[in-house]
């Protein structure tokens, strides 16, 4: 029985996971850690994507067109340090402020679905504009997705940043760098 309840315990108060769903293993199937090359591979392999800017220093690449969950998107960020990739973004617009609430709305449900349920939601009333954020911790390090839409810049932008831990510093430890 103490076994048991020892076991329970463990689980319940474990660090590897924050969220009660996974992680994402990618974004847009660009694996976390990929080279700069790898990821323009990637990227460039979907339909209607096309390379615009990579940054003198290679910490970033941008991207337009193709389709992300379903929309068309227009731009595309993929944000590296040290020649890997950290951070990935993809706006997608809508000259209507309906059709923006409900491709929000239908990408949230879809990121639940996938995550769980987003860890904190906020609102602004007098200008149209929602957020929501899940986040993840496990061996690797943190995970952080952002679904956001303001009126005052057209559209939608969907934000996944990957944060590995430092060497020898445990998932939830005080001293770990943070991201954003």
């Amino acid at each position: 029985m103490t076994s048991w309840f020892c076991l329970a315990m463990m689980i319940a108060f474990s660090p590897m996971v924050k969220s009660a769903e996974r992680p994402p293993e990618d974004f847009a199937e660009v694996r976390w850690e990929a080279s700069l090359t790898e990821a323009k591979t990637k990227l460039l392999a979907r339909p209607g994507l096309k390379l615009t800017t990579v940054a003198p220093d290679q910490s970033a690449a941008e991207f337009e067109g193709g389709v992300f969950a379903g929309f068309e998107a227009s731009r595309w960020k993929l944000s590296f340090e040290a020649g890997h990739f950290r951070k990935g973004e993809v706006w997608i617009l809508d000259k209507e402020k309906a059709g923006m609430t409900k491709k929000y709305e239908t990408l949230k449900a879809s990121l639940a679905s996938k995550y769980g349920k987003a860890e904190k939601e906020d609102s602004e009333r007098r200008v149209f504009h929602s957020a929501a954020y899940w986040s993840f911790e496990a061996h690797k390090g943190s995970w952080k997705i952002a679904c956001d839409v303001d009126e005052r810049t057209p559209g939608l932008r969907l934000t996944y940043t990957f944060t590995p831990l430092e060497k020898g510093v445990e998932p939830g430890a005080k001293g770990r760098k943070k991201d954003l």
